[in-house]
């Protein structure tokens, strides 16, 4: 997977297109702001969204990077394939599903998954997983037999 639009970046990690943006303005892709982004691109964009969630501001990593603080080309050796989103997000997965939001975050915080909010983008492997639970659980003991596994 090669050439990937900034629409498509954005697709694939989960964000929105001006944090992409902005991260790889800052020098965490090799890619132009615009784009193309491949494989490497997309995981340096996740690890660097992953300092962001945790309370970094963009400006603090764009001196990292400038200051030869921070690098995330590391990412470029664990992650060779990008998790596949699944092109929605996690309340219309609850509700595909039939199970209410906070049950399912319960779920994905017993997994040891980050607890989604409703507007975030879900995963083709995480829905599998989760979905696959809830089923066999349902048919063992019932919709709150899921929270008891």
């Amino acid at each position: 997977m090669a050439g990937l639009t900034l629409a498509d970046a954005a697709e694939w990690t989960g964000l929105d297109e001006a944090t992409v943006r902005g991260l790889a303005r800052i020098g965490v892709t090799a890619a132009s702001e615009d784009g193309p982004f491949d494989v490497p691109d997309l995981q340096r964009v996740l690890t660097a969204a992953a300092y962001l969630d945790a309370g970094f501001t963009l400006e603090q990593l764009a001196s990292s990077i400038a200051n030869r603080v921070l690098s995330f080309e590391i990412a470029d050796a664990f992650y060779q394939d990008p998790i596949e989103p699944s092109g929605r997000t996690f309340a219309e997965f609850a509700t595909s599903i039939g199970e209410p939001m906070d049950r399912l975050r319960a779920i994905y915080g017993a997994f040891g998954l980050p607890l989604p909010e409703a507007s975030t983008r879900t995963r083709k492997v995480e829905e599998e997983l989760v979905e696959a639970f809830v089923t066999i659980w349902r048919v063992a003991d019932g919709q709150d037999a899921t929270i008891r596994a």
